[in-house]
């Protein structure tokens, strides 16, 4: 695991320290990053999770695996407040290194997968898990890509950077297969915890969030018109909701 890319000054006393998805990265959280950083007194971090570009000669992981590391990221900071920010299964491992023992001042999630809760569904995982199996993970990588870009963009991808992408395979199947050891987070009374979710994505994921939120004792936020890649899309509206969760903490 290697931490590939900080924003703002390295005396912030806050800092956002952000968690990437599946077949994501450090680097997509650049616009995300320069914007929280644009507040007074807010640095933030972003790291490639193992598997994934810089870290992916680390090899997969788990849960267990990606919670220890984020664990460790924390542990290493300078700060007086660390704040999570978990996208999508990067959520998912922020709560599970919550129920390992990680203490931030807060933890704010968007759109993060728990199977366990009623309304969960994820088809595209299941599916990418079936190609797995027939056919291998770069198979599998494919599927899961042109699912998530669109066949014509996957297609029009540029050599060098499909080669990496299915070099990623292993990570993005043993991510999907972990979510069977994902559970509902009971984080302690100290820790702040914010949901979100984009009212441009599918109908299932506010029904997830509002079912993960009420189970947190806290309200779903929807920021308007974005989908699942808030990050990239709408980095402004996504700073302000995470700024409103460091204030809170």
């Amino acid at each position: 695991m290697t931490t590939v890319r900080r924003w703002g000054p390295h005396e912030a006393p806050t800092v956002v320290v952000m968690v990437h998805g599946v077949m994501d990265r450090a680097a997509s959280f650049g616009r995300l990053g320069r914007r929280l950083t644009a507040a007074p007194g807010v640095a933030a971090l972003a790291y490639d999770r193992r598997g994934y570009e810089s870290a992916i000669g680390v090899g997969p992981g788990g849960l267990d695996d990606h919670a220890g590391d984020l664990v460790q990221v924390v542990d290493g900071l300078q700060a007086e407040r660390v704040v999570v920010f978990g996208h999508s299964y990067g959520g998912t491992v922020a709560w599970h290194a919550v129920a390992r023992g990680l203490l931030p001042a807060a933890v704010a999630t968007y759109e993060s997968p728990v199977p366990s809760l009623p309304g969960y569904r994820d088809d595209l995982a299941a599916s990418t898990l079936r190609v797995a199996d027939a056919s291998g993970p770069e198979s599998a990588v494919t599927h899961f890509g042109s699912a998530v870009l669109g066949r014509p963009n996957w297609d029009r991808l540029r050599p060098e950077f499909l080669d990496l992408r299915l070099a990623e395979g292993p990570a993005v199947v043993a991510d999907l297969r972990s979510l069977a050891d994902a559970s509902v987070p009971t984080p302690p009374a100290s820790v702040d915890r914010h949901v979100a979710y984009g009212s441009a994505s599918v109908p299932h994921e506010a029904v997830v969030a509002g079912e993960l939120a009420e189970l947190l004792g806290v309200t779903a936020v929807a920021i308007p018109d974005a989908g699942h890649g808030v990050h990239l899309t709408h980095p402004d509206a996504c700073s302000r909701w995470l700024l409103g969760a460091v204030a809170a903490s």
